[in-house]
């Protein structure tokens, strides 16, 4: 006996997959009736064709807006006892009834069409989504063109957008199948060409294009060209580039496109500067990921705004010598860079690794010239900048590790794979924030060495690429460290950190925002006492910002819209430590296995 599978699509269905000819749909908001089917109470004879159906007013009226027309004081079939209906079968008025009095229903290939007229007739929405539904899953890849004609018979609308969805989405499972090696050319051309969500790897997505080419050579080699033209080369190792058979390679038409690939492929660290046409994810979209530094998690959750739902994917971090909670984060071309912090033996580290969202890989990229932790990192078009911080280190005895506070300042070169040394800030200093707008670099806070300045300061300062020095800017509202720093629109906003009243070190619950233009700062609003303290993180989407807080294992992923000036929270669950801004693909349903 088949094992049967029970997804929950959305709010209101419910499906069981009985076999792959039949598909069970129930309704979870569906309210039980105390009438039942066909007994002695039914106060109403309906006739279809041959068929005579009992059934009750009541019943049919609550479930069918024609119905409740029929059986109104204005019609005249009010008071009939029996009633003749017509243009439908008698097989689509059988489980339409079934619906009404039990709540579920259940779709096959043979009921199909019966069911979508009768659903139409009767203008029962429900039913009309669930037959979309099945049409999508059962019927798109051997009949595309025959769900697309009841589709128009029918007035359900394109279905084409569901399909290739659907297709995209459950990739691996049908292109195993032997029927997909029947889809036609067009629909598998419109389904690359398009910017759909596949789940597969690009090099997968090329071994079953390559498989249904080969299932009918002759007939199908003039499809070469242009199927795999879209094909996403840069997506691929260099190895697997390399090892493209010959009829690909060979392919004059075709040269171009993978000499393009076999160049970014070979250039890594370059990559985060350029990003040639197919060369993204397929289907991606901008979100919000949160990372973990707990080698038990090893996974990024990826958050859609206004979905409920987070997406997880595996995130391997046992090869990184780096505790990435203490590690420093920043985004250049929709890479993460996880910068110094601390190493295994909790000496400040100077490693740097990248993250690459596509694949969820990482790689080993040029350390700083220092090792630093508690510095404050940022990004602008072309390089990455890391400032100030400290140099910690490990002895025998604890009581004489070493702590070196540090003015130096340095660049990330992604061209040369290289740091160098910029002008150093005119005081040594950790704990800091920093951020870009308009390629110039704004640093503000932290703790200095200097035992005449405040703990924390309200410094801020800033540095244009090219010149020998930083200057000071109008310094913040409040004096604070451990805060994060963002910039959006040329404003740059300051969230959280800590501050001291009366020689008490404290959270610090005001928030505040630099205009550029006007060298001013302006307070926002500050963050509730129930938040707790905000981690050294934010990522900024449309008009929002997203920091992280609350208390270890119960983190909460805070949202502050701009235009509004008001917070908002959710719990996020895991003992997430990063957040960030990428564009990542992800699939569009929200279909859940249970």
């Amino acid at each position: 006996m088949a094992r049967q599978t029970f997804l929950r699509i959305g709010e209101n269905i419910e499906l069981i997959k009985v076999s792959d000819e039949k598909h069970k749909y129930i309704n979870p908001q569906y309210k039980k009736i105390r009438q039942v089917m066909y007994d002695y109470t039914c106060d109403i004879l309906l006739k279809v064709e041959e068929e005579t159906f009992r059934a009750h007013r009541e019943v049919l009226s609550e479930a069918s807006d024609y119905f409740a027309a029929m059986f109104s004081v204005d019609m005249k079939e009010k008071d009939q006892e029996a009633i003749e209906l017509y243009e439908i079968s008698p097989v689509g008025f059988t489980n339409l009834l079934h619906y009404f009095y039990h709540g579920y229903i259940t779709l096959d290939t043979a009921n199909i069409e019966d069911i979508l007229e009768a659903a139409r007739f009767f203008h029962v929405e429900w039913l009309l989504e669930i037959a979309c539904d099945f049409l999508v899953r059962h019927l798109s890849i051997e009949n595309y063109y025959s769900v697309l004609h009841l589709a128009d018979k029918y007035c359900l609308g394109d279905l084409s957008e569901d399909i290739f969805k659907h297709i995209g989405e459950h990739f691996l499972i049908l292109s195993s199948q032997p029927k997909f090696l029947m889809l036609s050319f067009e629909l598998l051309h419109q389904l690359l060409s398009n910017d759909y969500y596949i789940a597969a790897s690009e090099k997968c997505i090329l071994q079953v294009i390559l498989k249904w080419v080969d299932h009918e050579e002759e007939a199908r080699k003039k499809h070469i060209v242009p199927l795999f033209k879209e094909i996403r080369f840069a997506l691929l190792d260099h190895e697997d580039i390399v090892n493209l058979p010959a009829q690909i390679t060979e392919n004059e038409e075709l040269q171009e496109v993978i000499g393009k690939a076999l160049e970014y492929a070979a250039n890594p660290f370059i990559q985060c500067l350029v990003e040639p046409s197919h060369a993204s994810a397929r289907g991606s979209r901008p979100v919000i990921g949160l990372m973990s530094g707990d080698e038990e998690i090893e996974a990024i959750s990826y958050k859609v705004p206004g979905r409920e739902t987070c997406y997880e994917q595996p995130m391997l971090t046992g090869m990184l010598y780096t505790d990435a909670e203490y590690a420093s984060v920043a985004t250049l071309g929709n890479f993460v860079f996880l910068v110094g912090g601390y190493d295994g033996e909790y000496n400040s580290s100077d490693l740097v690794y990248r993250f690459d969202p596509r694949n969820s890989t990482w790689i080993d990229i040029a350390s700083m010239n220092e090792p630093r932790v508690g510095f404050g990192l940022c990004n602008t078009e072309n390089a990455l900048y890391a400032m100030c911080g400290v140099f910690h280190v490990i002895t025998d005895n604890i009581l004489n590790d070493q702590d070196t506070y540090l003015c130096t300042a340095e660049k990330y070169v992604p061209e040369g794979n290289r740091w160098e040394y910029i002008p150093s800030v005119p005081y040594n200093c950790y704990d800091l924030a920093a951020t870009a707008c308009n390629n110039n670099i704004y640093i503000t806070g932290g703790i200095t060495d200097n035992p005449e300045d405040e703990v924390p300061v309200n410094y801020n300062l800033r540095y244009v690429p090219g010149e020998d020095s930083w200057t000071h800017m109008e310094p913040m509202l409040s004096s604070r460290s451990s805060h994060t720093m963002v910039t959006h629109n040329e404003k740059i906003y300051v969230f959280g950190g800590c501050t001291t009243a009366n020689m008490t070190v404290m959270e610090c619950r005001t928030n505040e925002c630099y205009d550029i233009m006007t060298n001013q700062w302006t307070q926002i609003r500050s963050s509730p006492r129930s938040f707790g303290r905000f981690q050294r993180t934010v990522a900024v989407l449309d008009n929002c910002f997203y920091l992280l807080g609350g208390m270890v294992g119960m983190r909460y992923l805070f949202e502050y819209d701009i235009e509004s000036d008001t917070f908002s929270s959710k719990q996020c669950g895991l003992d997430f430590h990063k957040v960030v801004s990428l564009r990542v693909g992800l699939p569009e349903t929200e279909e859940e296995s249970v």
